[in-house]
């Protein structure tokens, strides 16, 4: 009998499970990642229409004898990352006819110059531009941004001493938002 008492005994250590904890712990992370980017609206095309230039004969006559501004419409510029706007374009505003020289008189030029600067793309300060004269100006980096921006094109006649022949100007400015490094 105490062969039984001692060989139950032992079956029952064998046999009893191991106590369970009351809970267990574990963790985990979640990741994403945005990627970086930055996106532009259409920005339409700027029609300064018929510039006016002095009619009136003597030395300053056929001279550009006001400045002509319009802006661009309202477009939306969204980086979610720093980023900066460039504006580049051709170092003029081409004639479509040709100065001729020994032609046509000197003093006269198939070329306007112009500028281009955005409006509000900062908050405040001086803004990313372009001009004939200077090139790229102000093509500094800031934080995120998602704004409706406008760009101003302007020919002012202190820039343009020249008499302009007649005909159509055109020139294609770039506009370029990117992340900065």
């Amino acid at each position: 009998m105490k062969k039984m008492i001692l060989a139950s005994a032992a079956a029952m250590l064998v046999a009893s499970p191991a106590f369970a904890a009351n809970s267990a712990t574990d963790q985990f992370q979640i990741n994403a990642q945005i990627p970086e980017t930055c996106t532009m609206q259409n920005v339409n095309d700027v029609n300064l229409g018929a510039l006016n230039i002095s009619t009136t004969a003597g030395n300053g006559a056929l001279l550009l004898s006001s400045d002509a501004t319009l802006n661009t419409n309202q477009f939306w510029v969204s980086c979610n990352k720093q980023n900066q706007m460039t504006l580049s374009g051709p170092a003029t505003l081409q004639g479509s006819r040709a100065f001729q020289a020994g032609v046509d008189d000197a003093g006269f030029t198939d070329k306007l110059n112009y500028r281009v600067e955005a409006l509000n793309y900062f908050t405040s300060g001086s803004q990313p531009s372009f001009s004939s004269a200077n090139g790229a100006e102000n093509q500094t980096s800031r934080g995120p941004v998602h704004r409706q921006v406008r760009l101003a094109a302007k020919v002012l006649s202190s820039e343009n001493t020249l008499r302009p022949l007649a005909g159509n100007y055109t020139g294609t400015v770039t506009v370029t938002v990117q992340t900065a490094l």
